[in-house]
């Protein structure tokens, strides 16, 4: 792949050089949950002391660091920090799996972790000043999708559903019975485990909630097939097709019916008509990718509304009972200054008493002398 307009575009770390150097004061980052906020000039310092950190360890170029951190300004952070060192990065959270975790480093051949022990070595480090240059060829950072991390989203029932009614829709005219309804099925082969239980094939079939045993069949059924699942208990042919599907090579066409379809496949490959149609169905995939990620993005918002809303009602009941303590502390203030004139009052009620019967006792000494 030709790479000549990089040539033509500024180094990252250039263009932020510059950006800090024009306005160094100006606000670069502000944490959404907290309110915190980093200017230019504080940003480069926390990113020049990741950078001091990874040089001192030997990272640099073509080195893969994995960022493991909370979704706050630190992973934004790293990120330009391990650009300073001319090395890349790749992005995981601490909620994967620990083994989805193991395989992205393995994957990426990562060289170090930067998680929240890490930060905290990398805030006792000093800055180092400047960046390694990188070259255009040179690794800047690796994506894995919630597929390579086996960690899909909650929509893929969801669109079974989609399909569904789609398939329904399409099938039943307005107006006729429904018992010209005929079943249907959906498949998905997926590369990741839709439901984390290491199987190959899921069959999904509607139920009652209050009696599961309760089927209720409405010929709805949607299969889920892993590519990478554990074949219990399902024919060798199935397990065959779902291993080519997951890998349409020759050595995965182990079966006169996989041959077959796999020298179906090299001729429709070689079709200019379907060349143009494999395009087509290209922009199709490219759609429904972009579809997914509006939903992930969607969802990932409702969540962070959700946190806001749940913030925001802490913040209420907090201040809520302030409001009351501190509306209990004036009222006991103002019992405390009761307490102390009445304090006062029966002080000055005594020391009457006290000269009242003094005066009596002098009146009565005084009769007794006549």
């Amino acid at each position: 792949m030709k790479l000549d307009f990089l040539s033509r575009i500024p180094y990252v770390c250039e263009r932020w050089t510059e950006v800090v150097e024009h306005d160094p004061d100006a606000v670069f980052l502000m944490e959404e949950v907290t309110g915190t906020s980093f200017t230019r000039r504080q940003t480069d310092d926390l990113s020049a002391r990741v950078y001091a950190y990874l040089n001192g360890r030997g990272i640099g170029v073509e080195d893969f660091v994995l960022i493991l951190l909370p979704r706050d300004a630190r992973p934004f952070i790293s990120m330009l920090g391990v650009w300073k060192a001319g090395a890349a990065f790749t992005v995981a959270e601490d909620t994967y799996a620990p083994e989805r975790i193991e395989a992205i480093k393995n994957d990426c051949g990562c060289c170090l972790v930067i998680n929240e022990d890490t930060w905290s070595e990398i805030m006792q480090t000093e800055p180092l000043p400047g960046f390694r240059m990188a070259n255009d060829h040179d690794a800047c950072f690796a994506i894995y999708t919630s597929g390579s991390t086996g960690k899909p989203k909650d929509f893929l029932p969801r669109r079974a559903r989609y399909y569904h009614s789609r398939i329904d829709s399409k099938i039943l005219q307005a107006g006729r019975s429904y018992a010209y309804l005929p079943d249907s099925w959906v498949i998905f082969f997926t590369s990741f485990d839709p439901f984390g239980a290491g199987r190959m094939v899921y069959t999904v079939r509607r139920h009652c909630v209050e009696m599961p045993d309760l089927k209720v069949d409405d010929g709805a059924v949607t299969v889920f097939l892993y590519v990478d699942g554990k074949p219990d208990d399902i024919s060798k042919d199935l397990v065959e097709l779902v291993r080519f599907v997951g890998n349409t090579s020759a050595g995965n066409a182990c079966s006169p019916k996989l041959e077959e379809l796999l020298g179906y496949i090299d001729d429709l490959k070689r079709s200019p008509e379907v060349k143009e149609a494999y395009m087509t169905f290209e922009e199709y995939v490219e759609s429904e990718r972009r579809e997914v990620r509006y939903e992930v993005r969607n969802e990932m918002r409702g969540e962070i509304e959700k946190a806001h809303a749940e913030r925001d009602a802490a913040v209420n009941k907090c201040n809520a009972a302030v409001d009351e303590r501190d509306a209990i502390k004036k009222e006991l203030d103002a019992k405390d200054e009761a307490l102390n004139a009445k304090d006062k009052e029966i002080n000055v009620v005594v020391s009457e008493r006290d000269a009242a019967l003094q005066r009596v006792k002098e009146l009565e000494k005084m009769l007794e002398m006549r």
